[in-house]
């Protein structure tokens, strides 16, 4: 993304193999179905996926009304890539004229490729919400953990999402060592968006359950192979397991003590109390 930006404009040659008048479109304009192949020296079928969405302007080499189509990958061609889509609505007489034309090759067609975001992109943005919850506060912005996050995992090195329990201490342990470099930045305090709230300190959150969070963002942001759809499910299995038994560990925490169950339930009674004063005036 960062090399290619959200999108690429390139000039082909479009060469329309079929069009199809949609019975549904709205009264006094036509919108169609159109199979075509894109030909240029800049475009390679291999280089496209299915998710990735194509704005293809012909031309039409005629003044007025334009046409527009959006369209995906169907499959790959010898020269540039086989599309298929529907186009914007356009008035009769431009859809006529589009039809009559089907069999000529239009060159010097528009072409504008917004690149689909593939699973290792989820993955990394998953990683980088979570980084931005714990994180972000009234002190420290986006751009410092960001900073900070990709220096530690540039040092933690390549992550698998599937840990084994020897790993995973191992990991710990060199990011316990990572965090105290880096400060407060990284530190359990920082999940308070205040500062006074900081610097009340937040001794109740255990260490390890801090470890454990973080952990699970930059195994998120670590990984980049490529997942075939079939087995997108598994995947996904894994990181919302890990997230759940996170979330189970945290309620355990919260209520898995007397102590602590005893404090919370005084909590609950005082806001009772001061929503019932606040009532009665």
């Amino acid at each position: 993304m960062r090399r290619q930006g959200l999108e690429q404009e390139e000039t082909a040659t479009l060469l329309v193999r079929s069009t199809e008048r949609m019975r549904d479109s709205p009264p006094g304009e036509i919108r169609g179905i159109v199979q075509a192949q894109l030909v240029s020296d800049q475009l390679k079928g291999a280089d496209y996926s299915l998710g990735d969405l194509f704005l293809v302007a012909p031309n039409l080499s005629e003044e007025g009304e334009s046409l527009r189509i959006w369209a995906s990958k169907r499959g790959s061609a010898e020269r540039g890539v086989l599309l298929e889509g529907v186009t914007e609505p356009v008035s009769p007489a431009v859809w006529e004229g589009f039809e009559k034309a089907r069999q000529k090759v239009f060159a010097r067609s528009e072409v504008v490729i917004y690149k689909s975001l593939h699973i290792p992109c989820d993955l990394y943005s998953l990683g980088m919400i979570l980084f931005r919850t714990l994180l972000v506060n009234d002190r420290q912005e986006m751009e410092g953990v960001y900073e900070a996050v990709d220096r530690t995992a540039g040092q933690l090195g390549p992550i698998s999402l599937s840990l084994e329990n020897q790993e995973k201490q191992f990991l710990s342990r060199r990011l316990r060592f990572y965090l105290r470099k880096e400060g407060e930045i990284l530190s359990k305090k920082a999940i308070f968006h205040r500062q006074q709230e900081r610097e009340n300190g937040c001794d109740a959150i255990p260490d390890d359950l801090w470890i454990e969070a973080l952990l699970i963002g930059f195994r998120l942001i670590q990984n980049r192979v490529e997942v075939p759809l079939d087995q997108l499910g598994g995947l996904m299995g894994r990181v919302t397991a890990d997230a759940e038994r996170l979330g189970g560990r945290i309620k355990l925490e919260l209520f898995g003590s007397r102590e602590r169950n005893r404090e919370i339930l005084e909590a609950c009674d005082l806001i009772r109390k001061e929503l019932s004063e606040v009532r009665n005036g």
